[in-house]
């Protein structure tokens, strides 16, 4: 588990995956905007959370970073592997 500044966690599973990402956060994420980058930085994602999971069926294998910015301005930040 990563942790921030502000106590913030984030949280994905399962980690690696093939389909979808599970968020569990120390705050609520519906609603919050998310963006999820290559490795090389690339932003291959982008969007608002309706729930707290991401369908990531159409990325290509690799690792990649989920950022989540919240209502405060800060951010939320975890890598993963899509297989």
């Amino acid at each position: 588990m990563l942790s921030f500044k502000s106590n913030l966690k984030l949280q994905l599973a399962p980690n690696p995956t093939t389909s979808f990402v599970n968020i569990t956060a120390s705050t609520t994420v519906e609603g919050l905007a998310y963006t999820i980058s290559s490795s090389a930085g690339q932003i291959v994602k982008k969007g608002f959370l309706s729930s707290p999971q991401i369908n990531v069926q159409q990325l290509s294998q690799g690792q990649y970073w989920l950022s989540i910015e919240t209502s405060k301005g800060e951010t939320m930040k975890a890598a993963f592997i899509k297989k």
